[in-house]
């Protein structure tokens, strides 16, 4: 059986960083919103990494009274992790499920000593996952063809300016220019339309909002506001408004007046993330999770009618699994990225 995890204080997986003694889960430095008896699961699961921890134990120590009805606060607690962790039942990345006996904690920790587990529970690991996430050996193969990928185009890359600069009596010099003095983190820049602001996320408050900056100078103003953390922003075709992902509450895609306005922000889908306009800005695609290739992608409109999946037959049918998408220029068509049943990234 695995080595269960030393008591200490901060657990690392992925991108994510549990602090059992704040109670507190991070993704990327950023707090996800994980209550209390999920959380309480978590911590019991990531005590036994690549151990089993039945469902009985599991309800023993969480709901010890009889008349509570455990399965169904276990039910909710798990759906609520996976949730948080984007992950999926079918194609488990961190919780593995065990019908009719229970779950396990299947992902990489950093930096605890003891694991990866030994090599008998690794191997059973990896049995289970061969049942129950097929896409975990796809995924492997496509982050190995990508790197093959940036290999090759980098060497070519190289050549092709190799073969230029030679040419050449004198290399021409590029300057850099810095448009954000923030402190802390500044990521997802967007541009505005007439290439004279950008939009991005910084957490210089404390925690991730939405602002814009001229790109000419000057103090940047802040679009968002609120409890919750705010990113991935989009400027739209018209250059009006900013699309966004917000975690405040049950998190979601929202829109907001390009230069902020309290009380101003519209919620146009209660999931998703990386928002990206339609050219013709009456629409916006995105994608359910974070990570490939087990994400769907959507359409929203902006008159309150719902989400609808895009391209889910088109998968089906050819045996694809997508990873990434676009708008196509005319604003009718989207261009996508997958992998085919010969495990190959394409376009």
């Amino acid at each position: 059986m695995a080595q269960a995890a030393p008591s200490t204080r901060l657990v690392r997986f992925g991108l994510f960083e549990v602090d059992l003694q704040s109670g507190e889960l991070r993704k990327a430095g950023m707090k996800q919103r994980l209550p209390g008896q999920p959380f309480q699961v978590l911590a019991i699961l990531l005590e036994r990494p690549g151990e089993v921890v039945t469902r009985e134990e599991l309800q023993r120590r969480m709901w010890p009274d009889t008349f509570v009805d455990a399965d169904h606060n276990l039910n909710t607690a798990i759906n609520k992790i996976r949730e948080v962790l984007s992950d999926s039942a079918e194609s488990p990345r961190f919780v593995e499920t065990l019908p009719k006996r229970g779950y396990r904690f299947i992902g990489k920790m950093n930096g605890l000593p003891g694991w990866p587990p030994s090599e008998s529970a690794e191997k059973s690991s990896d049995e289970a996952a061969s049942r129950v996430m097929p896409g975990a050996a796809r995924a492997r193969i496509v982050r190995s063809s990508m790197a093959l990928g940036a290999v090759l185009l980098a060497a070519a890359v190289g050549f092709t300016t190799y073969k230029n600069h030679s040419s050449r009596t004198q290399l021409s010099q590029r300057s850099l220019t810095r448009l954000t003095f923030d402190d802390g983190l500044q990521i997802g820049a967007t541009w505005s339309p007439d290439s004279r602001f950008i939009a991005y996320s910084s957490n210089r408050g404390g925690k991730s909002d939405i602002w814009v900056q001229q790109v000419s100078g000057g103090n940047p103003v802040q679009v968002t506001r609120g409890p919750g953390y705010n990113w991935q922003p989009d400027w739209s075709p018209d250059g009006k408004y900013i699309a966004y992902r917000s975690e405040d509450g049950d998190g979601g895609l929202f829109i907001v007046p390009a230069l902020g306005g309290e009380g101003l922000s519209k919620r146009i889908a209660a999931f998703g993330y990386f928002p990206h306009w339609s050219p013709d800005g009456s629409q916006i695609l995105f994608q359910t999770t974070q990570f490939i290739p087990w994400t769907r992608f959507f359409v929203a409109s902006l008159d309150g009618t719902q989400p609808h999946e895009v391209l889910r037959n088109f998968f089906h049918k050819h045996d694809l699994s997508p990873i990434s998408a676009a708008w196509y220029p005319d604003g009718k068509r989207i261009s996508i990225w997958a992998q085919d049943r010969q495990l190959v990234p394409s376009f």
